[in-house]
């Protein structure tokens, strides 16, 4: 089964389950020199939904899935897949073993990713697939509350470093004026 890289809304387990129900989430990792915005407006859900743009010294976190071509197919489907996002396969970081509190339960989770990226015996390059958006708007694209709320309860939920969900707490800023 190939690896898929999820930064969006397919980080929320229950969603990627309900669409690809032979999933297997394998680790945390994360892509270099890219940052997550919201270039496109999704239909279905009303607002801007998770891109990733080039942007050296940036990284987008993500969730590492083996996913079987017959739910590739379903979430094709779902990503609007040709016409909206074109596949790539793109090199990521897999953590080897990303559990914070296993090792470090008295230091921070800042803490913890810093000493981990001092090690690259830490984690591995994998090739994965992504979705990508294909006619990026040059502007952010507001998501809903509801849409970041599955980014951010996923990267809480999978302990993302705070810095990157401080990122995602930013895009939150239109809707507390």
């Amino acid at each position: 089964m190939p690896y898929y890289f999820a930064y969006g809304s397919n980080m929320d387990r229950n969603q990627i389950v309900e669409r690809c129900p032979n999933v297997i989430k394998i680790e945390i990792g994360l892509i270099s020199n890219y940052r997550i915005d919201f270039t496109r407006k999704s239909i279905t859900r009303n607002c801007g939904v998770a891109d990733i743009l080039e942007s050296q010294d940036d990284v987008v976190w993500g969730i590492i899935y083996n996913i079987t071509d017959e739910d590739f197919i379903s979430l094709d489907r779902f990503e609007g897949y040709p016409k909206y996002y074109k596949k790539k396969i793109i090199k990521c970081s897999q953590f080897v073993n990303p559990n914070p509190f296993e090792f470090v339960p008295e230091e921070s989770i800042e803490k913890y990713y810093e000493e981990l990226y001092k090690n690259p015996f830490n984690f591995k390059e994998i090739d994965a697939i992504i979705y990508e958006v294909i006619d990026k708007s040059s502007i952010t694209i507001q998501p809903s509350i509801e849409y970041l709320n599955l980014l951010q309860g996923a990267a809480e939920e999978n302990f993302f470093p705070m810095k990157y969900q401080e990122k995602l707490n930013a895009f939150r800023v239109d809707f507390m004026e």
